[in-house]
């Protein structure tokens, strides 16, 4: 299954009419790593965001840097040292079950979250 950044990177490439192996020497990788990484079975090197930034002058790559960050495999949550009990309990509670957690909990919980993130 294509991951978000996959999807992307097979846009751009049927947009700028070339082939797998093309594009994967501008990342100076085989066209296998880079499928690879389409589908999730790699993860999208830190590298990459900044190298089709500039083989495909991208002007704005903050969106692409966030489909990179949403196709990680996994992701680590630092909690600051002087977090309090509560916010090291919710951080620790959320990464346990996300995984189970429906649709409908997981999007009211991403509102409240970005909601609160615009008022800082």
């Amino acid at each position: 299954m294509l991951t978000p950044f996959g999807r992307f990177l097979r846009k751009l490439r049927i947009d700028r009419g070339e082939i797998m192996k093309d594009m994967a020497e501008k990342l100076q990788v085989t066209a296998s790593f880079l499928s690879a990484v389409e589908i999730g079975k790699k993860a999208v090197p830190d590298s990459w965001v900044p190298i089709l930034g500039r083989q495909y002058s991208l002007v704005d790559i903050r969106d692409l840097q966030h489909l990179a960050d949403l196709s990680k495999p996994e992701f680590k949550v630092e909690v600051p040292r002087d977090a309090d009990d509560l916010r090291r309990e919710t951080a620790l509670m959320f990464a346990r079950k996300v995984g189970a957690m429906d649709h409908e909990s997981l999007t009211r919980i991403l509102d409240v979250m970005i909601s609160k993130g615009e008022c800082e």
